[in-house]
């Protein structure tokens, strides 16, 4: 099976390729930074997809690239659902990884974002997965930290 990762270079995405390379899977990935491998493909939020891209026969496409700035949200949205439909003609599955944070309810950008994103994938027979607590360097847990490793701690 040939899967593409888009945003390989996460923290998320950097475990999944190792992951699915260790089975043996054909992994391919996206990075909006020149990389060395190459299986990994220079991309960022708003490109057109390389055609280089799109004649390796992927079979599932995992997305995990998100814009935290609130002001290009709409742009992410926009390209998500443009990437999908254009990778709909040629991949049999197309998989996001959401968020707990996404709902109908969400008060921040990043939980609507989320939550659009997701609805779309769904309604047009793409899948959406919104893992639990995923604890890495970034969100919340970076901010736990720093808090802790810049403040007195009374025992």
């Amino acid at each position: 099976m040939r899967i593409l990762i888009i945003g390989c270079n996460g923290f998320l995405g950097q475990a999944l390729y190792q992951y699915l390379v260790s089975l043996n899977f054909d992994v391919f990935g996206t990075s909006h930074q020149e990389s060395a491998d190459n299986k990994v493909f220079k991309l960022s939020v708003g490109d057109d997809i390389d055609e280089n891209i799109l004649n390796k026969n992927i079979d599932a496409v995992v997305y995990l690239t998100h814009i935290y700035e609130k002001e290009k949200s709409l742009e992410l949205v926009r390209w998500y659902k443009k990437t999908f439909l254009l990778f709909e003609k040629v991949v049999k599955k197309q998989i996001y990884l959401s968020s707990y944070s996404a709902n109908k309810l969400a008060v921040s950008s990043y939980g609507q974002v989320k939550y659009e994103v997701e609805n779309f994938f769904i309604s047009n027979n793409g899948y959406a997965i919104s893992p639990g607590l995923i604890v890495g360097n970034g969100g919340i847990y970076n901010k736990i930290k720093k808090f802790i490793m810049l403040s007195p701690m009374v025992v």
